[in-house]
């Protein structure tokens, strides 16, 4: 038998996976094993079940998360990650997770605007706001950021960890903009608005994920969007 982590392996299914056990063995063997239950798994549901090498030695990979890089279906699959249950946990329980706060996405000309910003997190008190552009990293234009190299640009899991940003704001000033890594608090009502509609009001709210802390949220949100009467 072995002992090893629960990890969390997201295949589009958003599926949650563990493993678990006891008694005694070395690290080499419980890496071994834990390879092997990520190719396993893989074979059995993933997507692209048909693209994983069904022969591979699990004893020539380091980690759970070198082994799902190796067999990941690149092609299609941006998606699937290894976390460990703690990260699982303070994410969807807690609402919470380590980085600086926004998310982006990279256009077909090169450019890299905001997707959005959370409040309670280094972006935010830095004042990024969605649709500000990333003009450079660390001083590195982001055009020379090779497409294999932007899982790094932004360093390892670690509290404190810096990262220098120019940012072009909608207005067309370039601002430069000093973070560090921190515990991010997510709010998953990411807008909300009452619009008038003549005699009629509608309410907009732009909603990111269910997590645990979603359901104080919409409460909050709909208490601000209840017309008084």
């Amino acid at each position: 038998m072995f002992q090893c982590k629960k990890y969390l392996i997201v295949i589009l299914s958003s599926l949650l996976l563990s493993c678990g056990g006891s008694g005694g063995g070395g690290t080499d063997e419980v890496i071994y094993q834990q390879n092997k239950f990520v190719h396993e798994l893989l074979l059995d549901r993933y997507l692209w079940y048909t693209e994983v090498d069904p022969e591979i030695d699990y004893a020539n990979f380091n980690s759970p998360e070198e082994t799902l890089d190796f067999l990941r279906y690149e092609t299609l699959d941006r998606f699937s990650y290894i976390a460990d249950a703690s990260t699982f946990d303070s994410l969807f329980e807690d609402g919470q997770y380590l980085g600086y706060g926004f998310s982006y996405y990279k256009e077909n000309d090169g450019t890299v605007p905001l997707k959005f910003v959370y409040d309670d997190s280094p972006a935010g008190r830095a004042g990024l706001q969605r649709g500000d552009m990333i003009i450079s990293i660390n001083r590195e234009l982001v055009e020379h950021i090779s497409t294999t190299s932007w899982d790094d640009v932004f360093g390892p899991a670690e509290e404190g960890y810096p990262v220098f940003l120019v940012v072009q704001k909608k207005n067309g000033d370039r601002v430069g903009i000093n973070m560090e890594k921190a515990i991010v608090n997510i709010n998953t009502v990411l807008a909300y608005s009452v619009i008038d509609n003549g005699p009629d009001k509608v309410g907009y709210m732009a909603f990111k994920s269910f997590l645990g802390t979603s359901d104080q949220e919409f409460i909050d949100v709909f208490s601000l969007s209840k017309p008084k009467v």
